[in-house]
C-alpha cells in the first residue's frame, strides 16, 4: 500500500519499517558487546548527521513545504482564546474560514487544534507510553510483534506528515487492535514468567 502510493513520505515510511524490523531482530539475538557497538554506532550517526547535513536547508525545505500549516492555524487558537481546551471536533470550519482549505498536513497539528494544550499531552502522552511499553521487553518478541513493531514506528512517523494515524480508513482499527493484542499478551506472558 506504501510503495503504491509512491509519495515521499510513504517510501521513507517503508524504509523506516524495514530499518525499526531488521534492528530489532539484530538486536534481540546479539549479545552484550554486540548491543553496545550497536548504540555506540547509533551515536556516531546521529552525531555525524548533525554535523554534515546542512539543517537550516532541511528546515527551509520543510517550512516552505509545511510552514503554512503552523502559521496559518496556530494563530487561530490565540484569535479564540483555545489554547488550553482547543477548538473541538468541528475546527475545520474555523480553519476553512481563515485559510481557505481544511487539508492539514500533521496529525499532531490537528490534535493541537482540537484538543488543545491538555488533550494533546493526553493523547500523545498515551501514545509515546504505549510505544515505550511495547519496546520494553524485545528479547522475547516473535517475528510478528517486532514487525508490529515496525508498523507502530510507521505509523507515528507518517503522522507527522498527514493528518491521520497511517491511511484513516478501517485498517488503523485493525492496527492499533493488533498492536494493543500483542502488548496484553506479553504483559500476562511476562507476569506468567515472573510467577
Amino acid at each position: 500500500m506504501l510503495l503504491s502510493s509512491a509519495s515521499r513520505t510513504s517510501l521513507s515510511a517503508l524504509i523506516l519499517f524495514y530499518l525499526v524490523y531488521t534492528s530489532l531482530n539484530v538486536y534481540s539475538r546479539s549479545g552484550f558487546h554486540t548491543k553496545a557497538m550497536m548504540i555506540v554506532a547509533v551515536m556516531f550517526a546521529l552525531a555525524a548527521s548533525v554535523l554534515v547535513w546542512d539543517w537550516m536547508e532541511v528546515w527551509d525545505t520543510f517550512w516552505y513545504n509545511r510552514g503554512m500549516n503552523y502559521t496559518a492555524t496556530l494563530p487561530i487558537l490565540t484569535q479564540k482564546s483555545s489554547w488550553i481546551a482547543g477548538l473541538g471536533f468541528n475546527f475545520h470550519e474555523h480553519v476553512a474560514d481563515i485559510i481557505g482549505t481544511t487539508m492539514l498536513d500533521s496529525f499532531y497539528l490537528c490534535i493541537l487544534l482540537e484538543a488543545g494544550i491538555v488533550g494533546f499531552i493526553l493523547l500523545i502522552g498515551n501514545i509515546l507510553l504505549f510505544t515505550k511499553r511495547y519496546f520494553s521487553d524485545i528479547r522475547h518478541m516473535t517475528k510478528f510483534h517486532k514487525q508490529l513493531g515496525g508498523l507502530l514506528a510507521v505509523m507515528l512517523y507518517y503522522a507527522v506528515f498527514e493528518s491521520v494515524l497511517l491511511n484513516g480508513g478501517p485498517f488503523d482499527l485493525l492496527n492499533w487492535c493488533s498492536l494493543i493484542t500483542v502488548l496484553n499478551d506479553r504483559q500476562v506472558s511476562r507476569k506468567s514468567l515472573l510467577s
